[in-house]
């Protein structure tokens, strides 16, 4: 199971408006290079290039949220990557908000896979928040 890096700067980009679930897209960097907690935007990132991947771009996560009692929960589909030819080698993976400027790319949240994997055409790696098959929880929000 892949272990999350909590990504400091996104209580302040949610709080400043930066984040907008339910109307903003996001997006999966992948990287084989540590993702650490003082990682802002996706250009604080060594990214692996997408040649390789079906779609050809960076795959589109949905982020939803739901609110009960005072604590809301962001939860995200699962995703499942095809390589069209070699892809990787890639360790961690990060969600982040596609503003189409990376230094604009505000990270979410990430993680570290425990270990590099690199794929062969027609090779698929599925991304399952919280170890879900179709949508689970990110992270939590709630008063004190």
């Amino acid at each position: 199971m892949a272990s999350v890096i909590k990504i400091n700067d996104f209580t302040e980009q949610l709080a400043k408006g930066t984040h907008v679930i339910g109307t903003s897209t996001y997006k999966i960097a992948f990287s084989n290079t540590a993702i650490v907690s003082t990682n802002a935007a996706r250009s604080d990132l060594t990214e692996v290039a997408y040649t390789n991947v079906s779609g050809g771009a960076a795959p589109t996560v949905t982020v939803t949220e739901s609110e009960t009692g005072g604590t809301t929960t962001l939860a995200a589909n699962a995703v499942t990557i095809t390589a069209t030819g070699s892809f990787g080698p890639f360790q961690y993976y990060a969600i982040y908000k596609n503003s189409g400027t990376a230094s604009t790319d505000y990270l979410m949240q990430a993680w570290n896979h425990g270990s590099a994997v690199t794929l062969s055409a027609g090779e698929t790696f599925k991304i399952s928040f919280n170890n879900t098959d179709s949508s689970g929880t990110i992270l939590t929000i709630a008063q004190s």
